[in-house]
């Protein structure tokens, strides 16, 4: 098992944080406001090679239901977000 955020690959001409909540809206129905990038994460993926933007986010609205590509959530503030060893910030 791999631990990741929401997330996916941008349209073309998306903007990232316009993505990041399609994604969301998409992976877990729900809603958010983006706060500001925290971290990224350089590297490659099905040979192509991706940036990767890590987002703090704020909850707005909808109920969490995950999509088949998520099997557990879990929430974080932004105090363990921040002290945890997935974070640099």
């Amino acid at each position: 098992m791999i631990w990741a955020p929401p997330g996916g690959r941008l349209l073309p001409d998306e903007h990232p944080e316009v993505g990041i909540r399609r994604e969301v809206a998409e992976e877990c129905n729900i809603e958010i406001e983006i706060l500001m990038p925290i971290d990224t994460w350089f590297g490659s993926h099905d040979d192509v090679v991706t940036l990767g933007i890590i987002y703090l986010a704020h909850y707005n609205l909808g109920t969490l239901r995950l999509s088949s590509e998520h099997v557990h959530a879990h929430w974080f503030t932004k105090d363990v977000w921040s002290s945890c060893c997935l974070c640099r910030t």
